[in-house]
């Protein structure tokens, strides 16, 4: 999205939340239900899901700032990727004899597969002229020790970042809630104002992302408000 698009777009939201707020309260004022509740107890469905929705992003925020702190607790600093360090591998000969570089270098299973078909297919016997069964036999055996000590490695920093994963995995799943309320709130017309107003501010909140995943939740939650508004000049009237 260009930098003129994010301008008219604000523009356009932040008139939209200027108009709602300067809205008289008396138009906008649903009559009351037709019901023996009491209308102060019967607050809009809107009001209640917010509370909700502010209690998830603060719970989400929390639960990042623990998976934050269990990675820098945790895990070893050997085990903060994906793949193994090379360094990791002095005790392997195989290793040791076919890379050198960094040890903080980490290597990928395609790598060490890539590093295997090079340095077999060189004396394959099937090869006329220059192949050596030998000579073959001995790096194919190499090659599947790399193998086996990269799944040994991975395992390793699987296990290692077992409580990281957890930590994570209860994080997305409050993220997850979240975004279930943001889409009830979408979903749910509001009784008053007030929701009015929590519609356009998640909008807001939305637009200050401005990526374009975000752009349809921000016209979803503009929409919604633009109905609840109508409706509720429709019932004051």
């Amino acid at each position: 999205m260009d930098n003129q698009t994010k301008i008219a777009r604000r523009f356009v939201l932040s008139g939209a939340v200027a108009l709602a707020a300067a809205t008289p309260a008396v138009f906008l004022a649903a009559p009351a239900p037709a019901s023996d509740t009491p209308a102060a107890a019967m607050p809009d469905p809107v009001v209640t899901l917010y509370a909700e929705y502010l209690r998830l992003c603060v719970a989400v925020d929390s639960a990042n700032l623990v998976a934050d702190a269990v990675w820098e607790r945790d895990v070893p600093e050997w085990a903060q990727g994906d793949d193994p360090l090379l360094a990791r591998s002095s005790h392997v000969p195989e290793m040791r004899h076919s890379w050198t570089g960094s040890p903080d270098r980490r290597i990928s299973l395609d790598t060490i597969r890539s590093e295997n078909r090079a340095t077999e297919s060189v004396v394959d016997p099937q090869q006329d002229g220059w192949g050596d069964r030998d000579q073959w036999c001995r790096r194919r055996a190499e090659g599947r020790a790399r193998l086996r000590w990269w799944v040994s490695e991975r395992r390793a920093i699987i296990a290692a970042q077992g409580t990281f994963e957890t930590a994570c995995a209860y994080a997305a799943k409050l993220g997850d809630d979240l975004s279930t309320v943001e889409r009830q709130i979408r979903a749910t017309p509001a009784t008053s104002l007030e929701g009015v107003m929590i519609k356009l501010h998640l909008a807001m909140r939305r637009f200050e992302d401005a990526t374009e995943d975000s752009l349809d939740t921000e016209d979803g939650f503009i929409r919604s408000a633009s109905r609840d508004i109508e409706q509720l000049a429709a019932m004051g009237a």
